[in-house]
């Protein structure tokens, strides 16, 4: 939970929609994110994702799960930064399930 005096104390009830993860990624690291090249958040991402892929291999359940967090902040701050409502596409491409075969569980041949 956010400390008592942050604003996203205002709105959270336990689960937060991933707009409204958007805003809680705007009001900590927006001005800041600003700041940086889309090339430096690409790879600030890219280290993130080696930090994952390393708790993967050798850390605790703990180094993983605030990895993933990690990874997941400096997506959505990217999709700050390119003004993508992630929420609306998200829904748009996997609602009706796998985007390529259209079936609501996908059947499609990973083989490819």
């Amino acid at each position: 939970m956010p400390p008592v005096d942050h604003p996203v104390n205002e709105w959270y009830d336990g689960s937060m929609t991933m707009n409204e993860v958007q805003e809680m990624i705007e009001l900590a690291y927006g001005a800041k994110d600003r700041e940086l090249t889309l090339a430096e958040q690409m790879m600030w991402l890219q280290e993130e994702v080696g930090e994952l892929a390393q708790a993967i291999r050798k850390g605790t359940d703990e180094d993983v799960k605030l990895e993933v967090c990690d990874v997941f902040a400096r997506m959505f701050a990217i999709t700050l930064e390119l003004d993508v409502d992630v929420e609306l596409l998200m829904t748009n491409r996997y609602l009706k399930g796998c985007p390529k075969c259209d079936a609501s569980v996908c059947v499609c041949d990973r083989s490819r």
